[in-house]
């Protein structure tokens, strides 16, 4: 009964470290990530991380090659985030 007893404590302070560990360790970054929607009209592509907005461009329905337009702002985007979040 005794090793059952201390492997119950063991396995409580184990736990127990755990979850300080959690609490205290520091957050990691919020990542970049590529949104699009539509604003006033025209589609707008951003790099957001929370509420930090960083706006790669826009692009009109009515223009001419709408979706090549569209596709050079979206992998221009995923470039930028990816190059936010490699920094330090």
């Amino acid at each position: 009964m005794r090793a059952v007893e201390l492997a119950a404590v063991a396995a409580f302070l184990l736990g127990c470290a755990g979850l300080l560990r959690a609490l205290f360790a520091p957050r990691r970054r919020e990542r970049w990530v590529v949104e699009h929607r539509f604003e006033g009209g025209a589609r707008q592509v951003v790099v957001r991380r929370g509420t930090e907005r960083e706006p790669v461009g826009s692009v009109a329905p009515d223009e001419a090659d709408y979706e090549e337009k569209f596709m050079r702002l979206m992998d221009r985007a995923r470039e930028r985030a990816a190059a936010l979040n490699s920094e330090p």
